[in-house]
């Protein structure tokens, strides 16, 4: 008997409150094991090809991991999969928390969403019963209060909400979901696809246990993690301060965008993102699922309202602290709550509101348009916090040009003419991180390739592995082929050998619904883990090179849906912002090489099993993946 998984895919089409079941085969789930391959699996196969993301026919895909649910450390995370309004092509979005368990938990390996219902609604799962309830007098109100509806509403503390606040009503391109109020799913507007369906939430409640196939080893695996995460320095240092404790030496190394990439540093503010100063606001833990290492936190303040939203993480203070130069502590924990309550991805948010600031720096916008945004006195310049604050609200609820900011940078650029589109930060549609890749080459190279554009997450980053990096990263990671320190700043053959495996790494993870914070590689649990977990949760003898072609499988199936979908090697490029020099702090004078990316990306075509010149997966690369069925849409 199988384990880890139940062979149950629900299927929900919005458009008639239809609900069907699938049940998969094993050779199935050994083949996509969940995760983001699942949820391409279903988009390929059941979404017609070159619709519009806001499309009814568009296919959301909620899918945990094969062993997401079971009692094992560092699986918590579920994915959300789509077409993406801010790119056009695959959009792929993971949070962890509870509500990925939760699902499993209720007897359900993932849930299949088309079609768009006929007023607001939200669907509540409790175990096998499917219900559709009225979300008419929640539509217009925020996360937090909708969150706490549908738990009261219940009857029951223990249920899961993943929910949409206005900007995924309003169809922000870069609209977020948000899971238990402290989690989300950030990136590529998944939340504006969520609200085109009028799909307000997703509340679950699942019973059940999750079937272990050798209980004893996996408990001996959770006792380990447990006493010895801490010993990992990465994972101490995130379990004392949270996710946002790692913005200080980010900032003070010059390793972050500042000022709308003008620059990777920015003087001064690493004080106000001290994390003396982020511990002083934590106001107590936030647990996964069955995890020790809290990475999240609560957060408390003067001026905040009492929602127990989850304390500012990186992205939010790298953004906001360093990319618009915001160095007050306490409103960028306004801006936290306000992006939490409205549903807004922060980092896309940041990245739009620094490219305002730097139009305005350069005199390309006035007074004339900002007319319909409550700014008062401000204005939009780097470093104004409250600004900051009143252009989220204009671009959530679409107003002034705040209904064009709510289109991406790279939309807004088109529309406000030639002179702002060096100002947008983006590839493929999508703004990049806040981790400037002119200070990590191999990061750059992984920005530009990755099928849903620029991700903090697509592969480990140079600086790990460099001359300053802790040697046991170093040597953790002999496996995947990293031998030696290397230059982070560099370009070069190896580096892009060694980008297309540890690329895969973080595929097949992404597959898994593994928590990279959990494991390699650079956090505590090693590759051999990895192998020993699945065995222990689904009875599967499953290797290291099994695990590597099911990343390889993810990545060439996202490939395969953009270019069905238009999207081309074209695509694969960096904004013409990071071919500048860095022109001051730590990493003067470093840069992305043009020619270095020209010859890496076609290396790493020809790495991948693609054509060398365009991209297109080969093929004798797919069947070798045994996804032969993905040439028709080639």
């Amino acid at each position: 008997m199988a384990c880890g998984y139940w062979g149950k895919i629900l299927k929900i089409n919005l458009e008639n409150l239809n609900i069907s079941v699938d049940y998969p085969d094993d050779l199935f789930y050994r083949t996509y094991m969940g995760g983001a391959c699942l949820g391409a699996y279903y988009l390929l196969k059941e979404m017609p090809p070159g619709i519009d993301a806001f499309d009814p026919a568009n296919i959301m895909v909620f899918s945990p991991g094969i062993a997401t649910g079971a009692r094992g450390p560092g699986l918590a995370r579920h994915t959300v999969i789509t077409k993406s309004p801010l790119s056009g092509g695959i959009g792929e979005s993971q949070a962890e928390g509870l509500w990925g368990s939760e699902l499993k938990r209720a007897g359900w390996d993932a849930i299949v969403i088309s079609g768009r219902a006929q007023t607001p609604i939200y669907i509540s799962i409790s175990d096998s019963t499917v219900s559709f309830k009225s979300a008419e007098e929640l539509w217009g109100k925020s996360v937090a209060d909708v969150h706490g509806s549908i738990v009261s509403d219940s009857g029951d503390p223990g249920t899961r909400v993943a929910v949409i606040g206005q900007a995924g009503e309003n169809m922000v391109r870069y609209a977020s979901i948000i899971t238990d109020l402290a989690f989300a799913h950030n990136r590529l507007g998944v939340g504006a696809v969520m609200g085109s369906k009028n799909l307000k939430a997703i509340s679950v409640r699942g019973t059940m246990d999750v079937c272990v196939s050798d209980p004893v080893s996996l408990e001996s695996l959770n006792d380990f993690f447990s006493k010895h995460f801490s010993e990992n320095s990465v994972s101490q240092a995130t379990h004392e301060f949270g996710m946002g404790g790692l913005a200080t030496g980010l900032c003070r190394d010059g390793l972050v965008a500042s000022r709308n990439y003008r620059s990777s540093f920015m003087p001064g503010v690493e004080k106000a993102l001290n994390s003396e100063n982020i511990l002083s606001h934590n106001a107590g833990d936030i647990n996964c699922f069955n995890c020790p290492q809290a990475c999240q936190k609560k957060t408390t303040a003067p001026g905040l309202s009492d929602t127990p939203y989850a304390a500012p993480e990186l992205e939010l203070l790298c953004m906001f602290g360093s990319n618009c130069g915001i160095p007050e502590y306490s409103k960028l924990l306004e801006i936290n709550e306000l992006c939490y309550s409205y549903g807004l991805d922060r980092n896309s948010t940041g990245s739009v509101i620094a490219f305002v600031m730097d139009a305005w720096d350069r005199g390309l916008i006035d007074q004339d348009h900002l007319s319909g945004i409550e700014l008062g006195d401000e204005i939009p310049a780097f470093g104004n916090g409250d600004a900051a604050l009143a252009l989220i609200h204009a671009i959530a609820l679409r107003r002034g040009l705040g209904a064009i900011l709510a289109e991406g940078t790279q939309r807004a650029a088109a529309v406000l003419g030639n002179k702002f589109l060096d100002l947008a930060v983006q590839s493929k549609g999508v703004e990049l991180p806040a981790h400037d890749p002119r200070t990590k080459a191999m990061l750059g190279l992984g920005y530009a390739i990755s099928p849903i554009g620029p991700s903090t997450e697509v592969v480990e980053h140079d600086t790990d592995f460099d001359e300053t990096a802790p040697v046991w990263m170093i040597h953790q990671n002999h496996t995947m082929g990293v031998l030696r320190p290397m230059r982070a700043d560099i370009l070069d053959e190896y580096k892009t050998g060694l980008a297309y495996r540890l690329q895969q790494v973080f595929s097949f993870m992404d597959s898994l619904c593994l928590c990279i914070f959990a494991f390699v590689p650079v956090r505590f649990l090693q590759y051999h883990h990895i192998s020993t977990l699945l065995q222990a949760v689904c009875g599967w003898d499953i290797s290291l090179f099994e695990l590597m072609q099911l990343g390889r499988r993810r990545i060439t199936m996202f490939r395969v849906f953009n270019l069905r979908e238009g999207l081309s090697a074209r695509d694969d490029w960096l904004p013409e912002k990071v071919f500048q020099p860095i022109p001051d702090g730590p990493r003067k004078g470093q840069k992305m090489d043009k020619s270095a990316l020209r010859r890496a990306i076609k290396d790493y075509y020809t790495l991948a099993g693609w054509d060398r010149d365009t991209g297109v997966p080969t093929r004798v690369s797919l069947a070798e993946l045994d996804i032969s069925w993905c040439n028709e849409y080639l």
